[in-house]
C-alpha cells in the first residue's frame, strides 16, 4: 500500500523508472481509494508526479450516491474520466457514452450519449452532454 492524497493496493506492483518520472506498474486486485471514491480493475499504472492512476480490466468506480464503470479509467484526486463503454448511474438517471469526464458535482459525456432520466421515463440522445 502507498500513502498519497490517496491509497492504491494491488496483488502485484513493480516500481518503473519512466520518462514521465516514477511509475508503479499494479497487478490483479487493484484497489484505488480516496475519501469520496473507490475505483477497482484488473490492471493499472500509477504516476507519482502526475498523481495519476489509468486502470483498466473490468474498471469500476463507487462514490458516495453513483457508480461509473468502463474499459479505461484515469483517476485523479481533481477528476475521473472513463473511457470506452462508459457507463453512470445515481438515483436520478443512467448515461452510457463513449468517455465521461467527472469532475466533483459535475460531468461531461461525449460520444454517442444515452441519458435515461429514471423518475420521468425520457431516453435522451446526442453527440454530448453535461449535468
Amino acid at each position: 500500500m502507498i500513502l498519497l492524497a490517496y491509497t492504491f493496493t494491488a496483488d502485484k506492483m513493480v516500481i518503473l523508472n519512466t520518462p514521465r518520472g516514477r511509475a508503479y506498474e499494479l497487478v490483479g486486485s487493484v484497489r484505488v481509494v480516496d475519501e469520496r471514491v473507490e475505483v477497482t480493475a484488473r490492471r493499472g499504472i500509477h504516476y507519482e508526479r502526475e498523481n495519476l492512476s489509468v486502470l483498466y480490466g473490468d474498471a469500476f468506480v463507487r462514490g458516495p450516491s453513483w457508480t461509473m464503470s468502463g474499459d479505461t479509467i484515469r483517476y485523479s484526486p481533481k477528476n475521473l474520466l472513463v473511457q470506452g463503454n462508459a457507463f453512470l448511474e445515481d438515483q436520478y438517471r443512467t448515461i452510457e457514452a463513449e468517455r465521461v469526464l467527472s469532475m466533483r458535482d459535475s460531468a461531461w459525456a461525449t460520444g454517442g450519449v444515452r441519458i435515461y432520466l429514471k423518475k420521468r421515463r425520457i431516453t435522451l440522445f446526442g453527440d454530448s452532454g453535461v449535468y
